[in-house]
């Protein structure tokens, strides 16, 4: 239990209508679920579709309400009502005190950008646990607290399930905290109430203009995280990330590949589809640096990771020796098991899938297929770009679908094509499965097929219902179920 009041000095500004001066149990966004002497916030929205009704936790007996409006005529006198200008800027500094800042126990290590957010967090975790602390994960893959491994529900998590979990990280004895930071969620508040020792940026390329409207918003996202961390690692080979470079004040490390004035810069790189290696310039002089981790796109991961580290306190010569046994995250070009060259990987984005098909086609001696698509209710601009993407470096390319949500999945199967390339052989097959299976019947010993989109994910979702959907199973089955050579059948 806590006093309202001693809660209520953790945000900046408050109107208090009825005594601050009794104990609050827990805080809660459900009102179905409230309990006696909770703290219910009152949200203008409902958050992951539970019911949030003021109503029905004062009936249940909520000590008070926190609402961005003034308490409303006749409502029970006997709650506390709070005014707030915004309860999304105060939740997670409600959050946090209610669980005694847990943040400031930990060296939180947040990393953002459009891509390689997830990679860089893995190997944040690598490094960290190589070097002998304990290290906690919150992103897309998973969330770990310690040696527990939970399935994660958001990349950067909401603050009703942050704190908590950065509470449980605490008390299991973590040091240290591998973050995404995705924008949505940086506008959303999710970060407020966290102490953020080291921020990272990777790069920045069109994603999410479906929320942001344009790229200069979702640009001023990114930024703020820049604005309450402690120290930060930035890509100066992205101009976003030289820009936010220049502007930082505080203690802070660059990372270049292409040759940038920078603090950390990799050069004489060499890649196979089995990793990289590249000679490192440090203040502390040069080091060989090795991962088994496919193409240039992952020695940005691996330089801001580093920076990171370093930032944060790791030797340097213990990073850089960890890097190799470092491996992929899951759904990170990830190779599936048997002798065809098949990966799945997660790429989404345009940015993402001209990294990961250009890092492969060198490498390739026979054709280079990729099955791929984009989810529905998203940015809709974003669409022909990924099909000019995948149209520029594979020889076949099979569209299909992907979580078409309320979209009619024709629709999203056009707009990709609108991109494509005339004189590119393309197959359209909707149903994803299918698409799957045909793009296995065609390979050739010495193709390679990209399985591009969903990475890790093992669900689809049509119409508001989520459905299992496990890419690694329907290539498993599609390769035992063929009864001759690789491309004996469906061509």
């Amino acid at each position: 239990m806590r006093k309202l009041a001693e809660l209520l000095e953790a945000i900046p500004r408050y109107r208090a209508d009825g005594t601050v001066d009794r104990e609050v149990a827990s805080i809660s966004l459900d009102s179905s679920a409230t309990s006696a002497d909770d703290l219910f916030i009152r949200l203008l929205f409902d958050p992951e579709g539970i019911p949030n009704d003021p109503e029905e936790a004062a009936r249940r007996g909520a000590a008070a309400i926190l609402a961005e409006y003034p308490r409303p005529s006749g409502f029970d006198s006997r709650v506390t009502w709070i005014e707030v200008p915004d309860t999304l800027s105060v939740m997670g500094l409600l959050y946090s005190r209610h669980h005694a800042e847990p943040s400031d126990s930990l060296e939180v290590l947040a990393v953002t950008g459009t891509n390689g957010k997830s990679t860089v967090t893995w190997i944040l975790r690598h490094i960290l646990r190589a070097t002998g602390r304990v290290a906690g994960l919150l992103g897309t893959v998973e969330y770990s607290v310690g040696e527990r491994t939970l399935p994660s529900k958001e990349t950067t998590p909401p603050p009703h399930l942050m704190q908590p979990l950065l509470a449980d990280m605490r008390a299991a004895g973590c040091t240290h905290v591998a973050l995404e930071a995705c924008a949505q969620s940086i506008v959303l508040g999710h970060l407020q109430g966290v102490r953020v020792a080291v921020a990272g940026m990777t790069n920045l390329t069109r994603e999410t203009l479906d929320f942001f409207g344009s790229m200069d918003a979702y640009r001023d996202a990114k930024s703020t995280l820049f604005s309450k961390a402690e120290s930060a690692c930035f890509n100066v080979d992205d101009p976003t990330g030289a820009e936010f470079a220049q502007a930082f004040a505080r203690r802070k490390v660059t990372v270049s590949q292409l040759g940038a004035d920078a603090t950390f810069r990799a050069f004489d790189a060499k890649h196979t589809l089995e990793g990289f290696s590249a000679r490192l310039a440090t203040p502390q002089g040069e080091y060989e640096l090795r991962a088994d981790l496919v193409g240039q796109h992952n020695v940005e991961n691996v330089l801001v990771a580093l920076g990171m580290a370093h930032l944060a306190g790791i030797d340097l010569d213990a990073a850089v020796a960890a890097m190799a046994t470092v491996s992929a995250p899951p759904g990170r070009f990830e190779r599936l098991p048997g002798p065809r060259r098949i990966y799945i990987d997660y790429a989404h984005t345009p940015d993402g899938l001209e990294k990961m098909l250009s890092a492969v086609r060198p490498h390739c001696a026979g054709r280079l297929l990729c099955v791929f698509s984009a989810c529905g209710g998203r940015d809709r601009g974003k669409r022909p770009e990924m099909g000019a993407a995948v149209g520029r470096f594979a020889d076949t390319l099979v569209i299909t679908s992907d979580s078409p949500r309320f979209e009619a999945p024709g629709a999203i199967l056009r707009d990709l094509l609108d991109g494509v390339p005339r004189e590119a052989h393309v197959i359209v097959e909707p149903d994803r499965a299918q698409a799957i299976d045909r793009a296995v019947r065609l390979m050739a010993p010495e193709d390679v097929l990209i399985l591009a989109g969903k990475g890790h994910e093992r669900r689809i979702e049509i119409r508001g219902e989520f459905y299992p959907f496990h890419e690694r199973d329907i290539v498993a089955a599609a390769v035992r179920d063929l009864d001759g050579p690789i491309g004996a059948r469906g061509q």
